[in-house]
């Protein structure tokens, strides 16, 4: 996991919101540049702190998307 502690610029954040065991879970890829784009980052995006950023999240209110726990694949998939 690698932890960036300086200036950056996000150049694509994609995933989902879905539920598993009724807590809220957040499954996030995202993409970073740092140093004018000299270096880049990409992966599962597991905490953040952020100074600016734009998103747009869209509802699909017909669909809800629930995970449960796979015990021969060992990860929380939809149903």
């Amino acid at each position: 996991m690698n932890e960036i502690n300086q200036d950056s610029e996000i150049l694509s954040c994609t995933g989902n919101f879905s539920t598993f065991e009724k807590d809220i879970m957040v499954h996030a890829h995202i993409t970073i540049s740092i140093g004018q784009g000299k270096k880049l980052f990409g992966g599962h995006l597991v905490s953040c702190k952020l100074h600016l950023a734009e998103f747009y999240i869209e509802a699909l209110n017909d669909l809800s998307l629930i995970r449960r726990f796979d015990e021969k694949s060992g990860l929380k998939i939809w149903r």
